[in-house]
């Protein structure tokens, strides 16, 4: 596959994992909380906030960053690109996973 331009464009493939803010008033709800993110599979789960509200952060590890296409020209093989699209869609898939698990202990 040829994706060469006459344009000097630069194309990146990026997958992030979801990033959930919850405002708690009591500092017991935020630990709950957090316990409840960590069972359902979300690594980073922190306080970012203590003023008048805390603010808990909820967040996991499914990241990929990797340049695709830069100045016009094809970085990468076309298998790889194949694979890379598959490893970013199964950790999308995961992130819903536990975003729907969260929302079964929050119940």
């Amino acid at each position: 596959m040829i994706l060469e331009s006459k344009e000097k464009i630069n194309i990146k493939l990026k997958t992030e994992p979801p990033i959930i803010h919850v405002t708690c008033f009591e500092f017991k709800d935020a630990k709950k909380l957090a316990m409840l993110s960590n069972l359902a599979g979300f690594k980073k789960t922190g306080l970012i906030s203590f003023d008048r509200k805390i603010i808990l952060e909820i967040s996991s590890g499914e990241k990929i960053e990797l340049p695709i296409i830069k100045e016009g020209k094809l970085l990468i093989e076309e298998e790889f690109l194949k694979i890379i699209l598959e490893n970013s869609n199964k950790k999308l898939e995961s992130s819903w996973k536990k975003i729907k698990k969260l929302e079964k202990n929050l119940s």
